[in-house]
């Protein structure tokens, strides 16, 4: 699926003090980041870690609903947790692995389709198709 153009997307980052900044776009919520807990940063706020498997997660949900949206599938519920491992390769961290788990409801007509949509979804999100690990994408899809 290709736009025809080349799409962009802007953020700004300010240094707040210690290991804290406010990232920031045009007409979005400010989110206060910081350096991750196990990395000696302060608790209670996002890390680009966090970030990173996030964006994955939510890519492949949104992905999915794309879908979902062309088929006229009505969803009844998506729920989805993401778990990101990170390692020691070569002297560098890096992602190992990105495991993500949902329940999807939807009518018993569905299920199959549902199926091959969660298929497509893994298959076509942008964030996983960009990124070095590979992604476990485990969709549970439940008849109601």
């Amino acid at each position: 699926m290709s736009t025809g153009k080349k799409n962009s997307y802007i953020h700004k980052l300010n240094w707040q003090e210690d290991k804290i900044g406010k990232l920031s776009s045009d007409k979005k919520d400010t989110i206060d980041i910081a350096t991750p807990v196990d990395f000696g940063g302060p608790t209670g706020f996002w890390s680009p870690e966090d970030l990173f498997v996030a964006s994955v997660n939510s890519c492949i949900m949104t992905t999915f609903l794309y879908f979902i949206e062309k088929r006229k599938i009505k969803l009844l519920g998506y729920e989805s947790q993401a778990e990101g491992f990170i390692e020691k390769k070569d002297s560098k961290l890096s992602f190992s692995e990105i495991i993500i788990k949902s329940v999807i409801s939807v009518a018993k007509d569905d299920f199959q389709k549902v199926k091959k949509i969660a298929e497509l979804a893994k298959k076509h999100c942008l964030v996983s198709n960009s990124i070095n690990c590979p992604v476990k994408f485990s969709p549970k899809i439940v008849k109601t």
